[in-house]
């Protein structure tokens, strides 16, 4: 607990010592423009993609033995988002691969024998989701589908030369895994969550013209004027060679002249990292289908251990609860809650899946903080909380979980299009009873808490009642299209 304090306090120092390097302004802190933002008919797209590469090997000499160890991972990971807005209806759509390889090798020497163990863990996955709402005044309704794939295979083998046994023995297990998970939720509600970067960044602008003198003309009206434009920012990228330039001509009238340097001065409003701004809140509830099929292969030469081959699928219907808040407490700043309740009941036969029923539920609060320019900070916290029922009303046993997570992001772009990111997080897991299940179920998403097989909050801590863990981490990104970003 005191190294999350500390993590908490070291966080909140970061963000006096940092807001130091901000070379422009982020001094307006007047909400009504954001407030009485009102979308065009506007759009963007985004893609990047960030890869590790790690490697670590050891070796360690004994009186009577020696011992070597090599392990090296690397990952590669692809996104792809897709915005489409208007005051009647918006949709979102992600796309996003993942691919990972670790290996692990390992060699024991002594008077006894010779001893090799060599593992390797392939790790492929596909996932498309989307969102898409439709407004009638103060209610809407939101229809959330999803699609993921996931693919695996490890190999373990292990060879021994009068170590464990007398003569020459190897032993090789091979396990693949295939899994489909699809998921489709209908939402009805009140309230909307407004994408306000553009009005952001407009009044970015205005600050910006401030710093060299030229901000007394301004007014809301200008905001709104401005913010319209960077709207359509998507369509000068597409449509001009020199978007830029065709931007600012297109807001002639709303600016004053500005000398050459001053222009690119200005320039620069479009390379700040102020994040993804949002504003409002939403409350909806819905009934969703949860689809999930898998199968898993194990081939083995151990004597110890069988072969299978293993199918499991499941349908189940249930009811999801969700509600979402995004506030902009500044110009700089973005601070957003989230809870999330879904039921879900097994309506396929029990043959290929003994989870009976899901009770899941997740809350989440995150922090955006645009430090300076090119650098921006997020600290998220999450709290979940999971009961599975195993078995029929007569003979069934209850699992529970809690998962806390506490985790701070820091975002450096060392170009327009390329930033690196330093991460850390802290989790902890708490089960009750001690469980042993294994591949039940997953806490999705905020947008829609699916049923999946391949990872839960009871693996991989099987027998477990609680862990901790810590991460720390720093990975390159390249942005294809950086957007309003």
């Amino acid at each position: 607990m005191r190294k999350v304090i500390f993590l908490c306090l070291v966080a909140l120092l970061m963000q006096d010592q940092l807001s130091a390097q901000t070379s422009v302004g982020f001094s307006d802190n007047n909400p009504k423009p954001i407030k009485d933002y009102r979308l065009p008919d506007w759009g963007y797209s985004r893609g990047w993609i960030n890869a590790s590469l790690s490697r670590n090997n050891s070796s360690s000499d004994y009186s009577d033995e020696e011992y070597k160890n090599d392990n090296s991972s690397y990952w590669l990971n692809s996104n792809y988002i897709l915005m489409r807005e208007s005051e009647k209806q918006d949709l979102n759509f992600s796309a996003s691969a993942f691919y990972s390889k670790r290996t692990n090798e390992t060699s024991r020497n002594n008077d006894l024998g010779h001893s090799d163990r060599d593992y390797n863990d392939i790790v492929a996955h596909v996932m498309l989701r989307g969102n898409s709402s439709h407004y009638a005044g103060y209610y809407h309704a939101t229809i959330l589908p999803h699609i993921a794939y996931t693919k695996s295979e490890s190999v373990y083998k292990v060879t021994d030369i009068g170590y464990m046994f007398p003569d020459t023995a190897i032993m090789r297990s091979k396990e693949k895994s295939n899994a489909i998970d699809l998921s489709l939720a209908t939402l009805f509600g009140i309230g909307r969550i407004r994408n306000v970067t553009p009005v952001i960044r407009a009044m970015r602008v205005h600050e910006r013209l401030n710093a060299v003198g030229k901000g007394e003309s301004w007014n809301e009206e200008t905001t709104q004027r401005v913010a319209a434009e960077f709207a359509r920012l998507y369509g000068y990228q597409n449509v001009y060679d020199r978007h830029q330039k065709e931007f600012w001509n297109s807001l002639d009238e709303a600016l004053p002249d500005l000398t050459p340097f001053e222009a690119h001065y200005m320039n620069d409003v479009f390379q700040e990292a102020i994040g993804n701004r949002l504003e409002g809140y939403v409350i909806d509830v819905g009934p969703r289908i949860i689809r999930y099929q898998s199968r898993d292969k194990r081939n083995s030469s151990n004597y110890y251990l069988d072969d299978e081959d293993v199918k499991f699928r499941s349908t189940y219907l249930g009811m999801m609860l969700n509600g979402q808040f995004y506030h902009n407490y500044s110009i700089n700043g973005q601070i957003d809650f989230s809870a999330t309740g879904s039921l879900d009941f097994r309506s396929s036969s029990k043959k290929y899946n003994p989870v009976s029923d899901l009770k899941q539920m997740q809350l989440a609060v995150n922090h955006l903080y645009s430090i300076a320019d090119r650098l921006l900070w997020t600290v998220s916290g999450t709290y979940d909380n999971a009961h599975i029922k195993i078995g029929d009303e007569d003979t069934h046993e209850t699992f529970k979980s809690k998962k806390y997570k506490i985790s701070t992001n820091l975002t450096y772009f060392i170009e327009n299009r390329l930033s690196i990111s330093g991460d850390a997080a802290w989790l902890k897991k708490k089960n009750s009873p001690a469980s042993d299940l294994n591949g039940y179920y997953d806490m999705g998403a905020m947008e829609a808490i699916r049923f999946v097989n391949s990872g839960n909050l009871f693996d991989p801590y099987n027998g477990v009642k609680s862990s901790k863990q810590w991460y720390y981490g720093i990975s390159l990104t390249y942005h294809f299209n950086r957007t309003l970003l």
